[in-house]
């Protein structure tokens, strides 16, 4: 397939995370495809879906439109992380009540990550208007070098923060009864036949996954 352009979207966190591994494999076996990657929130790249600017994305979320079919990919969990230091670390006993008065690094209203957490914190009767925002960030690499800078606690995918966890540079703090996990979806347009391209690329997205 020589010179043959697919265009895909991927949300912050896959986008960020998962796309290249795929992306990387797909030159292998096809290196005549030219991938073309939009990045955005969940939001947005359905919104690129529904334009026909993408064939396929792959989101945090499960799309609620009927004008899309999705397809499970796999779990990524979100953790709570401070910098090391911080006045939590090394306590086993906080509540998501204590969250309130703690500043914390919020990703922007359209993403995955914020619509899950969200809802977690709404079954322990806390609404994220309530929380004591340090700042507002659309992109978790950012968030990840605001809490590392001292702005705040953050709730980050697993995936963003792997490398600084192990390091010891950030901290997962534990909330008593809080665990947020979330899917990752492959989402297209409804009735439309993938090209060879994007069924090759869905193919490989699957395996990176497991």
């Amino acid at each position: 397939a020589d010179g043959v352009e697919l265009c895909v979207g991927g949300s912050t966190i896959p986008g960020t995370y998962l796309l290249p591994t795929a992306i990387a494999d797909l030159r292998e076996s096809a290196p005549g495809i030219v991938v073309k990657v939009e990045i955005g929130d969940s939001l947005k790249i359905l919104e690129k879906l529904d334009d026909e600017l993408i064939e396929i994305g792959i989101i945090g979320t499960s799309p609620e439109s009927k004008r899309f079919t999705s397809k499970d990919l796999g779990h990524d969990e979100i953790l709570l992380v401070a910098r090391k230091g911080h006045h939590w670390c090394g306590r086993t006993d906080i509540t998501p009540r204590e969250l309130l008065s703690e500043p914390i690094v919020l990703r922007e209203k359209g993403s995955g990550t914020n619509e899950v957490v969200d809802a977690a914190l709404k079954l322990h009767g806390i609404r994220t208007g309530d929380l004591t925002v340090g700042a507002t960030i659309s992109s978790s690499e950012a968030i990840k070098q605001a809490v590392l800078a001292g702005c705040g606690v953050a709730f980050i995918s697993e995936m963003a923060v792997r490398q600084e966890l192990k390091q010891g540079k950030l901290v997962q703090i534990k909330l008593a009864g809080l665990t947020i996990t979330r899917s990752f979806s492959l989402v297209q347009r409804k009735g439309r036949t993938l090209s060879p391209a994007a069924s090759a690329f869905s193919r490989l997205l699957e395996q990176v996954m497991i």
